[in-house]
């Protein structure tokens, strides 16, 4: 091991290299943070094909330069030992690769036939000091593109330094709410505007007194239920939105979708929520420039949003009771829309299979609930099986049985178990296949959905057979 050191230690530059190492450690950083802010906030993104392209250009060319020079110093030791090689016999494109070193520590390094063992060490002070780049610059470069998901400020400071400001319209007591306003921002007025059914009504907005962090809060008035999450999904895709990070969070509406994104020099946090038939989209903004310092403050806008109304319910389309007897008493929930009829074909089971149609009457829906008594099945891989065997002969459809994985803690008293894929039906579209199957002392509750997955889906037919589904394992009891 002392020897190995010892070669490293003479390979490594002296103390007059040492500056150059700072100011190369300086440059890079600068300029990678430069790069970083270019390609993240103001460079189209194909660009950043370019950049991973002259990275690995970059590389590359450096072991090719290690390749020539190993095959200098393989000639000159093995076929002409009395000639060493000299820093003045190193092509010039090589020299550039080992500009830590002096022409003299080369001359001496060799002397030794320590040239290699330079270069290689000057590779490794690059990769290094691209290491450290790539853990750091995320965070100061490229924090545009992260959600803050905790508040920098201690929540009490924050407290004093806004208001919470209510929102009221007596003609629609449905889109009542309330905001966090930091002190001293501007309320504007908005014209009164009809209830819209095809499109985003702003119905509040607020700015900071330099008018660069703004927040408007819109509504839309939904006619089929679906997530806020995944109605947010597909409203960012249609208005060619830069989503830059994104999460779903649980909702008693259903998920809602939190966003950071860019558009038109300006970068927004979004987020969705829902109360009956009305989405809401709170959209607090700022410009590119200012977003470090903002970032706070569109955080704490969009999370500080209230909704005054009821919260989950009534639901944006008409819903019916669905229950029948089993080994497990079942009730629960489905659209109006959705047609219902028995389903035991599930060996000792009693089920029900709900199905949905588009406006030509073709099937783009399915799901089953089936009851079981405790000795239908060994355990929860046995029963998906059985589950996939029945979509894959009833409904023609050709897929792998999904592998299942518990959800419910453990020592519960029901085991929980989901699991999830994408089959295709003789038409080749699509097919969404999820199964919920629970285990509790009284027997088996299966829950399972087959729905087309068109792309595009401009009608939203995967993110509302979602929601329908989680519907249905929401409300289900037995009782």
């Amino acid at each position: 091991m002392a020897p190995m050191m010892e070669t490293i230690a003479r390979s490594l530059p002296d103390r007059r290299g040492l500056g150059r190492i700072l100011l190369l450690c300086l440059l890079a950083m600068a300029a990678s943070g430069l790069a970083g802010y270019l390609l993240e906030t103001v460079l189209p993104e194909g660009l950043m094909a370019i950049a991973y392209l002259a990275t690995g250009i970059f590389f590359l060319a450096l072991f090719i330069a290690f390749a020539a020079l190993n095959a200098i110093l393989a000639k000159t030791t093995f076929e002409n030992r009395r000639t060493r090689p000299t820093p003045d016999r190193i092509p010039k494109g090589l020299r550039i690769y080992m500009f830590l070193f002096t022409k003299d520590q080369l001359r001496r390094l060799a002397g030794d036939n320590l040239l290699g063992n330079a270069f290689s060490v000057q590779c490794v002070a690059i990769w290094i000091i691209g290491l450290v780049i790539a853990a750091v610059l995320p965070v100061q470069a490229g924090a545009a593109g992260r959600l803050m998901t905790e508040p920098v400020t201690p929540r009490p400071e924050i407290a004093a330094g806004y208001s919470r400001v209510p929102y009221g319209d007596a003609r629609r007591p449905g889109t009542n709410f309330s905001v966090l306003i930091p002190h001293g921002w501007t309320t504007h007025a908005l014209p009164p505007r009809a209830e819209e059914t095809d499109g985003l009504a702003v119905l509040a907005a607020w700015s900071a007194p330099d008018g660069d962090v703004r927040l408007e809060v819109a509504v839309q008035r939904m006619r089929r239920e679906l997530a806020p999450a995944d109605w947010m999904v597909e409203w960012l895709t249609a208005n060619d939105w830069q989503v830059l990070d994104a999460r779903r969070l649980p909702g008693a509406a259903g998920a809602q979708g939190d966003v950071l994104a860019a558009r038109e020099g300006r970068v927004h946090r979004l987020r969705s929520y829902k109360s009956g038939d009305l989405m809401f989209l709170v959209d607090a903004s700022v410009s590119r420039d200012g977003f470090a310092a903002a970032e706070e403050t569109l955080f704490v806008a969009t999370e500080g949003f209230r909704l005054e109304g009821l919260i989950g319910g009534p639901y944006a389309e008409p819903m019916r009771e669905a229950a029948w007897d089993g080994p497990i008493p079942a009730w629960l929930l489905v659209p109006a829309a959705w047609k219902m009829a028995a389903d035991d074909r599930l060996p000792r089971a009693a089920g029900r299979q709900f199905t949905a149609t588009d406006a030509g009457g073709r099937p783009v829906g399915l799901i089953y609930v089936g009851t079981l008594a405790p000795e239908a099945a060994t355990d929860h891989a046995a029963l998906a099986a059985a589950v996939a065997e029945t979509l894959r002969t009833r409904q023609d459809l050709t897929f792998d049985t999904p592998t299942l994985d518990r959800v419910s803690a453990p020592g519960a008293t029901a085991e929980v178990q989901t699991g999830s894929t994408t089959a295709v039906n003789p038409a080749g579209v699509p097919v969404r296949v999820e199964m919920t199957i629970v285990r509790e002392p009284r027997g088996w509750v299966v829950f399972a959905l087959a729905g087309t997955r068109p792309d595009p889906d401009p009608y939203l037919i995967d993110a509302a057979n979602r929601r329908v589904f989680e519907i249905v394992r929401g409300s289900f009891g037995g009782g």
